[in-house]
C-alpha cells in the first residue's frame, strides 16, 4: 500500500507525510504550528487528539492528509488516516470547548464532509483499498477516554454505508 500512495501522491515522501509507528499506545493531534497531524509516544494534554492502541505492536501507519499530503485549501479534505494492513481510517480532529451541542453539531457536519470528500478522493485512486476494513472517525471535542461507537446520526451514516465505510464517533481506535 505505501509504494502505491507513493505513486498515486508524489509529495508523500518529499514532506515526510508518511509515519510508521509500532508502540503499544501513541497519539496524533494537529500540530498548532503547522496544522499538520503529529504522531507522538506521550498524550498532549492542551490539544484535542486521537489515542491509539496497538498490543501487537505491528507497524500502523500515520499519514498526515491536510497541510502535508496536500498543502491547500482547494478542497475538503481530514487531517490524517491511519493504516495497517487489515483497516483504513480516515480521522477529523475538530476542538469544541466545552459540551456545547449546536458547536458540536456544526462541527460534526464540516467534519463529515472533510471525510466524505477524502475517501472518495481515495477511494477513486485506490479502489478497493487492497480489501481492507474501512472506517471514518469523527473526534469532534471528545476525550481520548470516551470509547468510539458507530455514529447515531442516519443521514451521515447513509453516505458512509454508500461508501462502504463504518463511521465512529471518538478518538480511539485500536488495532488488533
Amino acid at each position: 500500500m505505501d509504494k502505491t500512495l507513493e505513486r498515486i501522491f508524489p509529495g508523500m515522501t518529499d514532506n515526510e507525510c508518511l509515519k510508521i509507528i509500532s508502540d503499544i499506545l501513541f497519539y496524533v493531534y494537529d500540530n498548532p504550528d503547522t496544522d499538520q497531524a503529529f504522531a507522538t509516544v506521550t498524550e498532549p494534554e492542551e490539544h484535542q487528539n486521537f489515542r491509539i492502541t496497538n498490543p501487537a505492536c505491528k507497524p500502523v501507519r500515520v499519514l498526515s492528509v491536510d497541510h502535508c499530503l496536500f498543502s491547500d485549501d482547494s478542497f475538503k479534505k481530514c487531517d490524517f488516516v491511519l493504516y495497517d494492513e487489515a483497516a483504513f481510517c480516515f480521522v477529523e480532529l475538530k476542538a469544541v470547548h466545552r459540551d456545547v451541542h449546536k458547536k458540536r453539531k456544526n462541527a460534526k457536519r464540516y467534519a463529515e464532509k472533510q471525510l466524505l470528500a477524502t475517501i472518495e478522493l481515495f477511494r477513486k485512486e485506490l479502489g478497493n483499498f487492497g480489501g481492507r476494513d474501512l472506517e471514518a472517525y469523527l473526534c469532534v471535542g471528545y476525550r481520548t477516554g470516551r470509547p468510539s461507537i458507530l455514529s447515531r446520526s442516519q443521514r451521515a451514516k447513509r453516505d458512509f454505508v454508500r461508501l462502504g465505510v463504518k463511521l465512529y464517533d471518538g478518538c480511539r481506535k485500536e488495532f488488533a
